[in-house]
């Protein structure tokens, strides 16, 4: 019998020394300029990670304060960055476009990705910038040939990305940009025209499924703001694909490594669609200088970006060319 309670006793011991897991894990420089991966505090400091956050979520107990917010990723650390197109039905629709059978995929440069806060550049070859708020998937393990079944294994965590896009080179039938000049798109530029230094603002963490009511991230409101306007507004239920979809179809006969970010998709309501129901002409609610993103997830944190695009003027005064 005392054999027994012994054992029981050390078994009870085991469970209650069990590491504490972060959930909300930003990667930030601390006062001295060091950079650390931690779990996010109210207080402006973090208690950081034992290692790196692929290795192991497991906190330390040190405590560092956060200087500064950075990309939950470096970029140089992201295998590839895998794009859905088209994923919620009324976008496609008011695009006229067909609801697809699978999912569209393009790419983004990893080097588009910024951080939170920081000023996305449109470069001058860029006259008709516009934003989307999309919810993002890193993945936390290598794959390949996933079922849908076993898809959220892979799932490290969700973050929010910014899918900035030049619509000018993205679809030659956007017609002439604002100043008249013939677009260059050749009927489909997806990956270069999205893939512009700072065009991919990511974070402001990587929360984890366990962290969320659902751990496929269903039943999430997806908003962006643009200048302090609502523009776009719907809930991750309405994707067409969702996050384990996703991830059965990408790995078939692929792998998809560790790191590799999947941004699902973004909502109705971004400016091109805008531009010809808001009375404002062809740069209506595209972006312009001046201008303040701001991508926000439930549950996951908000986003927030201003523009600069001095070739394109600001809302309050034209550009004179």
């Amino acid at each position: 019998m005392m054999f027994r309670v012994l054992i029981f006793l050390a078994l009870g011991n085991v469970a209650a020394s069990e590491p504490a897991l972060a959930q909300r894990i930003v990667r930030f420089l601390d006062e001295f300029g060091a950079e650390h991966f931690g779990e996010e505090r109210s207080d402006g400091t973090a208690e950081l990670l034992h290692g790196h956050v692929f290795d192991s979520l497991e906190l330390s107990g040190k405590v560092a304060k956060v200087q500064k917010i950075l990309a939950p990723l470096d970029p140089k650390t992201v295998p590839a960055v895998y794009c859905i197109g088209l994923n919620y039905v009324k976008h496609a629709r008011d695009f006229n476009y067909s609801i697809p059978t699978s999912p569209v995929i393009f790419f983004k440069n990893r080097q588009s990705i910024t951080a939170p806060d920081t000023t996305v550049v449109i470069p001058n070859i860029s006259t008709m910038p516009d934003y989307e708020a999309e919810l993002a998937v890193v993945i936390g393990k290598d794959a390949k040939d996933v079922s849908e079944a076993d898809a959220l294994d892979y799932v490290l965590g969700y973050a929010i990305t910014n899918d900035v896009s030049g619509r000018c080179w993205q679809d030659v039938s956007n017609g002439p940009d604002p100043k008249g000049n013939k677009c260059q798109g050749n009927d489909g530029q997806w990956s270069f025209s999205k893939s512009f230094d700072t065009h991919l603002p990511f974070g402001p963490a990587i929360v984890t499924p366990s962290a969320l009511p659902s751990p496929d991230a269903k039943g999430l409101n997806v908003t962006m703001t643009l200048n302090g306007e609502v523009v776009q507004s719907d809930v991750t239920d309405d994707m067409i694909f969702d996050v384990k979809q996703v991830i059965a179809f990408i790995s078939q006969g692929t792998t998809i490594e560790k790191g590799t970010i999947i941004s699902m998709g973004t909502p109705s309501g971004v400016g091109e669609e805008w531009r010809n129901k808001d009375g404002l002409g062809l740069q209506g609610h595209l972006l312009r200088h001046g201008d303040v993103m701001t991508a926000k997830i439930d549950k996951i944190g908000s986003l927030t970006n201003p523009v600069s695009a001095a070739h394109l003027g600001s809302r309050h005064r034209e550009v004179v060319v």
